[in-house]
């Protein structure tokens, strides 16, 4: 991994009822910087400060179902 990237790797351990969202909120960031991500082949852009107050919603189901994530910082 490169410079301004980092790997969030989520993991559901067991299949929660009800809504299959899960929030997840992100810790460590730099509120001011944007960070470039891809979901369901969808480039996403977000703030620092969003990802650490408001996060990303993952829809996961199923046991074991799981996401990674590569966040990319694009500006410093």
């Amino acid at each position: 991994m490169g410079d301004g990237q980092s790997a969030v790797f989520v993991f559901l351990d067991h299949e929660r009822y009800g809504d299959p969202l899960q929030r997840i909120t992100l810790r460590g960031l730099k509120e001011e910087s944007l960070y470039r991500f891809v979901l369901d082949d969808r480039e996403i852009v977000k703030s620092g400060a969003y990802l650490m107050q408001a996060g990303i919603g993952l829809r996961l189901c199923g046991d074991y179902d799981s996401r990674l994530l590569i966040l990319e910082e694009i500006n410093a």
